[in-house]
């Protein structure tokens, strides 16, 4: 087996990092400094393109149940989340209260949306962790 140079997981730590970083430490800060408006604006112009990214990623790679899995994402729960996100918004600003059943549905449809996405993060952990050993072996 031929070994491509500097394609190893183990000289790629950077990528982990950035996508850890990504993904976990600069959304715990924007949650903490932004207001709830804001962030629900930043969280709803970021996801599309991402959804759209990981799909088109994953489809690269040829991992299927990944690439369905965002595709999944892309055009039915975060659409879904996102309406009723800004259905919530709009009571809001109209000083009503939101009925309970609202914030429930939110609730049930983000964690869905968390966990599409968290399968697919698994499946291209795992992706890159096999195709390093593959091309990292001798």
């Amino acid at each position: 087996m031929h070994k491509l140079p500097g394609r190893s997981w183990r000289t790629r730590p950077g990528s982990w990092n950035c996508y850890r970083h990504g993904e976990s430490i600069a959304y715990l800060i924007q949650y903490n400094t932004l207001s709830k408006s804001i962030f629900g604006h930043l969280q709803n112009a970021q996801f599309p393109p991402y959804f759209a990214i990981s799909a088109a990623t994953t489809l690269f790679l040829t991992m299927g149940v990944a690439a369905l899995v965002s595709l999944l994402n892309l055009f039915w729960a975060g659409p879904v989340t996102t309406k009723v996100m800004l259905d919530r918004k709009d009571l809001v600003k109209k000083n009503q209260p939101v009925p309970e059943e609202m914030n429930r549905k939110f609730s049930i449809l983000h964690g869905v949306s968390s966990l599409l996405n968290l399968r697919v993060v698994g499946a291209v952990v795992k992706n890159c962790f096999w195709v390093g050993l593959w091309f990292g072996s001798k």
